[in-house]
């Protein structure tokens, strides 16, 4: 019974709840995690406030090599880029500290960017 609670709670966890994109600046993009390092990055996407009255900072996780090396490009380019994400039902720890997946890494084309 263990074993099958483990299982769903996996299989659960990792569905996606929804998918989007977000516009604007990488500003930080680590390897980090004790005792699983897992890659954590943040987007600012401008002076628009959140609930919290903090500018639009926006946390994800990303755990492909392909899209890592895509978003490390954009951070030492400094432009705006889209995020293509798909969100998980909750965090799993050994994935990612967030419960936002960036699987895609584009440049938006003019008048897109809000």
């Amino acid at each position: 019974i263990f074993a099958l609670l483990i299982f769903g709670y996996v299989q659960i966890g990792g569905m996606t709840y929804s998918e989007g994109d977000r516009v604007g600046t990488v500003v930080k993009f680590s390897y980090k995690g004790m005792p699983m390092k897992t890659w954590e990055g943040t987007l600012h996407s401008g002076g628009i406030l959140n609930e919290g009255g903090v500018p639009g900072i926006w946390d994800f996780s990303v755990d492909d090599p392909e899209v890592v090396e895509s978003v490390q490009k954009a951070q030492d380019l400094g432009q705006r880029v889209k995020l293509h994400y798909k969100q998980q039902m909750w965090v799993q720890s050994w994935r990612g500290k967030t419960e936002y997946f960036v699987v895609g890494v584009s440049y938006p084309k003019k008048g897109e960017e809000k």
